[in-house]
């Protein structure tokens, strides 16, 4: 996997706009805090685009990409078929729940 940089740079000189890159940067397993820090996205933003773009739902938690089958979705519950479990919708949101509030605290100590 390239730096973050690397890619975004590739990214942006595709002409990409900001919820693409966070979206594709997302979907090639970068942690998000790389994300963020690379992107500037401020708490409120990330939460914005998170839910706007369902980032949740678009790959578990071991960053294999979920299916667009609808056997494979159940309520709040989505089937990864690489792992081979159920995960619930409040697991797949912890990853980008806890980056806005590491980036809450943050805002709080540079005010």
């Amino acid at each position: 996997m390239k730096q973050i940089g690397n890619r975004l740079r590739e990214l942006e000189s595709k002409d990409l706009s900001r919820p693409e890159i966070l979206k594709t940067l997302y979907m090639e397993t970068y942690p998000i805090f790389e994300i963020t820090g690379a992107l500037r996205i401020d708490s409120s933003k990330l939460h914005e685009l998170s839910e706007r773009l369902e980032l949740f739902l678009m790959r578990c938690p071991s960053g294999h990409r979920f299916f667009d089958e609808p056997a494979l979705h159940a309520g709040n519950a989505h089937y990864c078929p690489e792992c081979r479990r159920w995960f619930d919708e409040a697991m797949l949101r912890d990853e980008i729940d806890l980056e806005i509030r590491r980036l809450k605290e943050k805002e709080r100590q540079t005010i």
